[in-house]
């Protein structure tokens, strides 16, 4: 009976804890007694009258800086106060931190809240092992951080009192988005904007101990508030002064609609399995080089990639460990965002004028470019790029096929090569008709929806099957066979070692909540099969006789690429795992800037073995 009292007791605390936690409330980090709820080196830490110590001497020193961290997970938007005195060296509090090695390596990276006996250190914020960064801004400094050593001072903050690092001093962290503010003794000591591409939305929180000469620091009080919505926006108020100012809304700008100035998610903001890591190779100037959308290899080893809006690009892959050298991008097609929008250079003038391509693949000593637009010069449809003189350079446009499409990201997509080397694939979003002289379809040509009822329908009224389909055509585009129709928007596919096809097809959103909605899934394309979709409340259910239902539902979302893990050095699991990549759309009221919002996600589907007669997941 004891053993079931402490561990429910201690299963309640714990439950407690956490409702603290999500609900914004002040909850205490140290129980005055012990180092419960703390990773630490313990020949460096301890607990002495309700305070935590950290201590390194001559006989006992620490190699590197080291840290005694929170083991009460990540923190990301949040309000953070100790009281805290130090002498011999520098300390700190590191948050929003990554682990270096293992976590029990108590070795952290990321930003801190420095104590520094120099006064314009104190309370200053630091770049603990965060690249070449170090010092991000001094204490009285208002800074807006865009890079490494490009930091904008933008005024003064706090005033010039006096600080004992020896004495008891109050230190408080207040992180919301990317604002950081630190303030000692309630008065602020830097107030920073992050804007650097490497910032960190959420890491670890974790208390240092310097290395080299010996040292001692005392911390006690430590309080930790979880900051969102009103809550956040009031913590900022009280600790600048400054209300957040509203922006005003502003009408977009006519020319170029994707000409905000953005860069690529820094790789310390995303999350990823063991076993993996993640470089950023190259920030797409979007000003210049657009948005990417779809790339492939061509035969010299090098990437061809395409802007949604405007031509495209060509650059040799980086070796292993190396970056994508800006001055090695080639334009090699050229395409305005709009007719008659944008003045061409002279070289572009020379280019093949064609772009807003979606789909990508170099076969047959060509490049095939699957053009998604009502805006390209070309029209949409799936196109032949030659290089005629064998100078490197395309200068011959072949038209495949044109397409009946609407334009939306709803019609055409990839293209890639079939397994038998003799063909190629295409796959097609059901805002995209079946071409008129279409050459066979190994679907059963029986397109009526036979609805007892009229359907509802609220987008794409009146769209009738056949829509969503993938395609077979030879390298002259003079077949088009029909393999398989009925998706809704799957924007790329791909081809096991069984031969077989793949892909990820999208769900409609203003079904979710009712009986006919059918979450993003991944789906086997077999020969001749209708996956079912029809506008409104006409789908097919995975009940249905006459469809083959999905491999995996996924959830809300909207898919992108795909690929097997054939070749990639990842771990021996995800070798022959299935990957989909998709962007989801987010809300959230109570959120501190109330704003729509993507992120980008990634999963597996491991396949075990896959043939026309065979299938088996798990």
């Amino acid at each position: 009976m004891k053993n079931k009292t402490n561990r429910s007791t201690y299963i309640t605390l714990i439950s407690f804890l956490l409702s603290c936690l999500s609900a914004g409330a002040t909850v205490d980090l140290f129980n005055g007694k012990d180092l419960s709820g703390w990773l630490g080196k313990e020949r460096f830490w301890k607990v002495e009258n309700g305070t935590i110590i950290g201590e390194t001497t001559a006989d006992n020193p620490t190699p590197a800086n080291t840290f005694l961290i929170w083991k009460g997970g990540e923190v990301k938007d949040f309000e953070f106060s100790c009281q805290v005195k130090f002498q011999g060296n520098n300390s700190g509090v590191q948050y929003r931190s990554k682990a270096v090695g293992d976590l029990e390596d108590c070795v952290l990276s990321g930003y801190q809240a420095d104590l520094h006996p120099k006064q314009e250190f104190f309370g200053m914020l630091y770049g603990e092992k965060y690249g070449k960064r170090g010092i991000i801004a001094r204490r009285w400094q208002k800074a807006d951080a865009r890079g490494d050593k490009d930091v904008k001072i933008l005024g003064s903050v706090g005033d010039k009192t006096e600080l004992d690092g020896a004495k008891w001093n109050k230190l408080t962290i207040v992180a919301v988005g990317n604002r950081l503010i630190h303030m000692v003794n309630d008065v602020v000591t830097v107030d920073v904007t992050e804007n650097h591409p490497d910032a960190i939305a959420k890491g670890h929180l974790g208390l240092q101990l310097h290395r080299g000469v010996p040292m001692k620091v005392e911390f006690k009080a430590l309080k930790y508030k979880k900051l969102s919505g009103a809550a956040a926006r009031k913590a900022l108020e009280n600790a600048t002064g400054e209300k957040p100012k509203k922006q005003a809304s502003k009408p977009a700008p006519k020319p170029k609609m994707e000409s905000l100035a953005r860069s690529a998610t820094s790789p310390a903001r995303i999350n990823i399995a063991d076993g993996f890591k993640i470089d950023l190779l190259y920030s797409v100037p979007m000003d210049k080089q657009g948005s990417w959308v779809a790339m492939c290899m061509d035969n010299k080893n090098r990437l061809i990639v395409s802007d949604q809006y405007g031509g495209i690009f060509r650059f040799p892959i980086p070796a292993a460990g190396k970056k994508i050298d800006p001055a090695s991008i080639e334009q090699i097609t050229y395409s305005a965002e709009r007719a008659g929008m944008g003045k061409p250079t002279d070289a572009q003038k020379k280019l093949p004028q064609i772009g807003h391509a979606q789909g990508l693949c170099y076969a047959f000593d060509s490049l095939y470019v699957v053009v998604n637009s009502r805006s390209s010069s070309t029209g949409a449809g799936v196109f032949r790029l030659l290089d005629t003189n064998q100078d490197d350079k395309f200068d011959k446009i072949i038209t495949i096929k044109k397409l009946s499409a609407t334009g939306g990201e709803h019609g055409p997509h990839a293209i890639l090569p079939a397994p038998d080397g003799k063909h190629l694939y295409v796959v097609m979003g059901n805002q995209t008709n079946l071409p008129e002289d279409y050459t066979h379809s190994r679907v059963p040509e029986l397109w009526g929806e036979d609805q007892l009822y009229p359907s509802l329908q609220y987008f794409m009224k009146g769209a009738e099957a056949p829509l969503g389909h993938i395609a077979q055509i030879d390298p002259e585009g003079k077949t088009w066979e029909v393999l398989s129709t009925g998706f809704r928007n799957q924007y790329d596919a791909a081809i096991n070692r069984e031969g077989e096809i793949f892909t990820y097809d999208a769900d409609m959103e203003w079904d979710m909540n009712t009986p006919w909605y059918r979450p993003t899934r991944v789906n086997h394309v077999i020969d001749g099969s209708d996956f079912g979709w029809r506008t409104g409340t006409g789908k097919f259910m995975d009940y249905c006789s006459d469809t083959f239902g999905t491999v995996v539902d996924v959830g809300p979302g909207s898919p992108t690429g795909v690929s097997f893990g054939y070749g990639a050095k990842f771990p021996a699991k995800y070798q022959n795992a299935f990957f989909i990549t998709g962007q989801t759309v987010w809300q959230s009221s109570g959120d501190f800037l109330g704003i729509y919002g993507y992120s980008v996600f990634l999963f597996t589907v491991p396949i075990s073995r896959v043939s026309s007669h065979h299938l088996q997941y798990w």
